[in-house]
């Protein structure tokens, strides 16, 4: 049951992730990639992972998000598209996956512990 349960939670999530990625990469703003702090609440406590290896990406990154004609393009920007997108996608898919299984867990550990 709790298998069935968080795989519905993980589609449902990844659904949701694919719908603000189209959003965000379809939008004519800078600002749409702030789209992906959404997750950072969603899909907590493991979404504020994405700080810290964001700031890895972003030193370690030498690709240009600017085409041959210096226009930005999103597709071409793997710190604020493709990272996000990604680590959402797989870490908080996932994460979304497993609450049951744990929260199932943690309330059978309670009970036994309650219960002796």
């Amino acid at each position: 049951m709790n298998k069935k349960v968080g795989l519905w939670l993980g589609a449902l999530h990844l659904v949701f992730v694919l719908f603000i990625g189209y959003q965000i990469a379809t939008s004519h703003t800078g600002e749409a990639v702030m789209g992906w702090l959404i997750f950072m609440v969603v899909d907590f406590p493991v979404g504020y992972g994405m700080i810290p290896l964001a700031y890895l990406i972003d030193s370690a990154n030498t690709l240009s998000s600017y085409d041959a004609n210096g226009i930005y393009q999103i597709y071409l920007d793997v710190e604020n598209f493709w990272f996000p997108f990604i680590y959402t996608g797989v870490v908080g898919t996932l994460w979304w996956y497993y609450v049951p299984v744990l929260l199932a867990k943690s309330y059978s550990w309670v009970k036994n512990r309650v219960g002796t």
